[in-house]
Parts: C-alpha cells; sequence; structure tokens
C-alpha cells in the first residue's frame, strides 16, 4: 500500500514538474521545447493514471493506505488541477493567437490581391469582387 502511494506520488510530481516546463515554455514560445515535453507528458500522463486508479481501487477495497502518503497524494494533485488550468489557458491563448495571425495574413493577401474581371454580355469589363483568398482556411 505505502508503496503504490508513494509511486503514485512521485509520478503525479514528475508529472507536474513536466506541465510547468510546458507553461513556462508556453510563456516563452518555444516550440521545441514544448514538442519534446508534449511527448514525455502523454508517456507519463498513462502511468500516473494507472497508479491512481491503483490507489482508488485499494481504497474502495478498504486497504489500509498510509495517512501521510494521501495526504501528499492530494497535495499533488491540487497542485496537478491548478497547472492544468494554467496549461489549458495557455495553450487556448497560443491556439487564438495564431488563429488571429492567419485571419490577418488572409486579410492582408486579399487587400493587396486584384479584383478577377470578367466581360459581361456586351464586352465591357466587370469586376466582381472576387478578391477573396480562398486557400487559407479561417477554421483551426
Amino acid at each position: 500500500g505505502q508503496e503504490l502511494v508513494m509511486t503514485a506520488h512521485t509520478s503525479l510530481r514528475d508529472f507536474c514538474d513536466i506541465i510547468q516546463q510546458e507553461n513556462d515554455a508556453l510563456q516563452q514560445r518555444k516550440p521545441e521545447v514544448i514538442t519534446q515535453l508534449v511527448k514525455q507528458k502523454q508517456l507519463l500522463a498513462g502511468r500516473v493514471e494507472k497508479l491512481l486508479q491503483q490507489v482508488h481501487k485499494q481504497q474502495g477495497e478498504g486497504a489500509d493506505l498510509p495517512r501521510t502518503g494521501l495526504q501528499l497524494l492530494q497535495t499533488a494533485m491540487d497542485k496537478y488541477r491548478t497547472l492544468s488550468r494554467q496549461n489549458m489557458l495557455l495553450l487556448q491563448a497560443a491556439h487564438q493567437t495564431t488563429a488571429d495571425f492567419i485571419l490577418l495574413v488572409k486579410q492582408t493577401l486579399d487587400a493587396q490581391k486584384p479584383a478577377a474581371k470578367t466581360y459581361g454580355s456586351t464586352g465591357q469589363v466587370n469586376t466582381g469582387g472576387y478578391s477573396e483568398t480562398k486557400l487559407v482556411n479561417r477554421a483551426i
């Protein structure tokens, strides 16, 4: 029981450290660091989930788990919740910044591109306002 709880605590603490590093890298705009951290985060997420399931199962079965270890685990879970909320907000901000940039590029291209011209039935040149860029997708 105690070994399981301490292993879960250590793994959760390591997971929190990686999320904190990812948050820092997001704030500093370091995509190369983020890529590596996401890989590590994915590996640890599965491990932490399994360990926490085992702890929960043992608690449900009435196992005598160390109170101090469970308190440490609860503190680590609280830290995880805080860090994951920050992580979500930072990822949303990065996503919105990218979407805004793409929209700005699209609008700039549309403003600089000459309108398509067609000929009317009497031979006059029509400018139909077909200057909208279709290759840049606004939805990300």
